[in-house]
């Protein structure tokens, strides 16, 4: 089956809010092969991608997790603009780190 959905969460400097809402998609009763998960680091962030891999690593690749470093700082708008572009699924949805 492919994906449906694409969860894009755009993040900025705030790693324990983004740790929670990604322990909460993880836990969601969406099968995991369903959905992706899109973290765009709009802070630019090495410890918020360190932070990502760890946790795509830790759930064992499903569902997928990705981060995306966009060019630069473009606030929460652009970021999302930037998850959606790059999203595999024929759905997004969009969430935020402190959701």
């Amino acid at each position: 089956m492919s994906l449906t959905v694409s969860v894009v969460i755009p993040t900025y400097h705030r790693p324990k809010l983004l740790e929670r809402c990604l322990e909460a998609l993880a836990r969601q009763t969406l099968p995991a092969h369903l959905y992706e998960i899109i973290v765009v680091d709009d802070g630019r962030s090495d410890d918020t991608r360190a932070q990502v891999a760890a946790f795509a690593a830790r759930i064992g690749g499903l569902p997928a997790v990705r981060y995306l470093r966009p060019g630069g700082t473009r606030g929460p708008a652009g970021a999302r603009n930037s998850g959606w572009r790059s999203s595999n699924a024929p759905v997004i949805a969009f969430t935020d780190d402190d959701t």
